[in-house]
């Protein structure tokens, strides 16, 4: 053989054996049958109120037309929650942008326990031909023992629909409205997460905005604002609308909220394209740290250095090694940040994160973040994010065109699955040349939609991709089995919200679906472990209990394992999981107990502990009380 052939040969041979390397480990999940065993649902659809008629796309701005299904690709989202206070997380709020509606409605199967209704905004201002819903999170805003819903659109800021005092019942009437940023404005709101930022008892909100403020998107006829861009860059861009930091002030008049954001978010945290929020507390001070999952651009993780006194953040990034791609490091990534969630990937009893990002195949690979707690945290001050990236080792990096994702325990064996939402927009014509083209394009071009190829009605970009159930296997490498278990869809879906709609101690599910039917999945898993499931109250205004959102869970098992879970209020994408926690123990005897350690905050800001000794099932815990029930 030539030498020239030689070198030919060895450089066809290392191409090979970098793609066989690239391919990602399979793993080891059972069969068919023993996942069929494991995992199964009953499907039904949510309804949604119709009041407008439906659409198949959004009206946009005519200047925009031309990109009217890219601007159309967000907007459904579900929460589950207990409105009704019969003591269940058996009622749905769902934002359907086909009817551009609020629907908020007992889970189908549980009982005609009110009539189906739609939260609209009536006293305050509102206008159908420039704005539309996009988000409901059902939250006890004021701490008064009921539950509020906290609505947010393109073209307003959010609405806080407060309930009554003297309702009863639940339906329109039962409930005011709050303009939550003092007056409106027009903003372009994708997600909300809230949380005890500063420790005084009270919530506060972080608003994670998308277009940049005054964008004009939806007006019915005319140009956006003439300050409205698309994003500056494919990867850096920091023209879009950004978090906002809204802190939660209480006076004679009720609750009211001040915009902070100039005063306490870092300088490199503003601006960005940002989907999703969440938040954790990483370093056991009971502040919850706040992660921006921002698209177009790096990602925030903000360590929360408040005091009841002033507010204040910094960003933390990761370790970066030479062998490591920096859009793998929290911090410098330059992917698409689409949802995030926090978990355990591997069993270390350590709180981990895991990123959604834009994983289509042969279209624009970037990768999905699995990112595994270092430990850094438990051993000192947070100065970096404790984080390393184990995507690819662990099967997780590719999924397609990715959306929200939660953590969630659906057969009751100690160890979390994952539910990742999948697919952009439906149609009969490919546009993905067009966007491969656009995205390799210089950034002068990206933020002028007249320069951008058409995406209108009809066309496609990862419409047929599915969504995933990501289950770990015994090789500590997760599979998705959505196929197997018949929970994928054809259509793109955009968030998820899981809680225990039944009561029967199995975790149940809901999905929203972009431009189709929304459901539900109840679980009737034959091979389910047992399961605690607790609903964590303080005390709330005049002595009534509220949920005791950002109080921190660990159950000890009797092999030493550590079961962590964190009451969150709205993390994620546009989706909201209930706030009961549920957490699997595992094949446990009848007569079994559990340890369970519980850290929160109260309503003058000081932090407690308690130690619990239960037996599996389901707790009301009011902490703040010796009593449980």
């Amino acid at each position: 053989m030539t030498r020239g052939l030689i070198v030919k040969a060895t450089a066809i041979a290392a191409v090979v054996a970098a793609g066989w390397a690239a391919q990602l480990p399979a793993a080891s999940i059972g069969s068919e049958s023993d996942i069929g065993e494991r995992f199964s649902f009953d499907e039904a659809a949510l309804p949604s109120l119709e009041t407008h008629g439906r659409q198949t796309t959004r009206r946009v701005a005519e200047d925009h037309g031309n990109i009217s299904a890219w601007l159309s690709a967000v907007g459904a989202g579900v929460a589950l929650t207990d409105l009704d206070g019969n003591g269940v997380e058996d009622d749905y709020c769902l934002v359907d942008p086909r009817t551009d509606t609020i629907t908020v409605a007992p889970v189908p199967g549980t009982g005609d326990r009110y009539e189906a209704f739609a939260p609209r905004v009536e006293e305050l201002p509102y206008d159908d031909s420039a704005m539309a819903p996009i988000g409901c999170l059902p939250i006890d805003l004021d701490a008064d023992g009921r539950m509020d819903l906290l609505t947010y659109y393109w073209g307003r800021s959010p609405v806080a629909f407060m309930a009554r005092d003297d309702a009863s019942g639940v339906g329109p009437a039962a409930y005011t409205e709050l303009e939550v940023a003092r007056e409106a404005l027009d903003w372009a709101t994708d997600t909300i997460s809230a949380g005890d930022l500063d420790g005084d008892g009270d919530l506060d909100l972080v608003v994670g905005n998308y277009f940049p403020d005054e964008s004009g998107l939806l007006a019915e006829s005319g140009d956006a604002s003439p300050d409205m861009q698309m994003h500056s860059s494919m990867s850096a861009a920091k023209n879009g609308g950004g978090a906002r930091i809204l802190l939660q002030e209480r006076g004679e008049g009720g609750i009211d909220f001040a915009d902070v954001t100039g005063e306490v978010l870092p300088d490199q945290a503003r601006n960005r394209w940002t989907l999703a929020v969440g938040l954790q507390d990483l370093d056991g001070d009971a502040l919850p740290e706040v992660y921006l999952s921002n698209d177009f651009g790096p990602d925030a993780l903000l360590r929360n250095d408040s005091t009841t006194d002033a507010v204040a953040f910094t960003e933390l990034k990761g370790r970066r090694s030479p062998a490591m791609p920096k859009s793998k490091v929290v911090g410098y990534d330059s992917f698409k940040g689409m949802g995030v969630d926090f978990g355990d990937l591997d069993g270390d009893g350590r709180t981990d994160m895991f990123v959604s990002n834009l994983t289509s195949r042969f279209n624009l690979v970037e990768s999905n973040n699995a990112y595994v707690n270092d430990g850094s945290a438990e051993h000192g001050e947070l100065t970096v994010a404790p984080f390393g990236d184990e995507s690819d080792a662990m099967g997780l990096s590719r999924s397609g065109w990715s959306w929200d994702v939660k953590f969630g325990d659906f057969d009751n064996d100690a160890t979390s699955e994952l539910l990742q939402a999948a697919g952009f927009v439906q149609g009969e014509t490919s546009r993905w040349p067009q966007l491969q083209e656009l995205a390799l394009s210089n950034d002068l071009i990206s933020p002028y939609a007249e320069l951008w190829p058409t995406f209108d009605e009809g066309d496609d970009l990862s419409g047929d991709e599915s969504n995933r159930f990501w289950v770990k296997g015994d090789n500590g490498v997760w599979g998705d089995v959505a196929p197997v278990i018949g929970v994928d869809q054809s259509v793109p879906s955009r968030g998820f919200a899981t809680a225990d709609v039944d009561a029967d101690g199995r975790l149940d599910f809901a999905v929203a679906n972009q431009w189709g039917t929304s459901h539900v999945y109840t679980n009737t898993c034959v091979r389910c472990g047992r399961s605690l499931s607790l609903r964590l109250e303080r005390e709330g205004t005049d002595g009534r209990a509220t949920p005791a959102y950002g109080a921190a869970v660990t159950v000890r098992l009797a092999d030493g394992r550590l079961l962590r879970a964190q009451v969150d209020a709205g993390n994620g994408h546009a989706s909201v999981r209930g706030s009961d926690l549920h957490v699997g123990l595992g094949d446990l005897p009848a007569s079994a107990r559990v340890q369970v350690a519980v850290t929160w905050r109260d309503t003058a800001g000081v932090v407690h502990e308690r130690e619990l000794d239960l037996a599996p099932g389901r707790h009301t815990i009011r902490l703040d009380e010796e009593e449980q029930s």
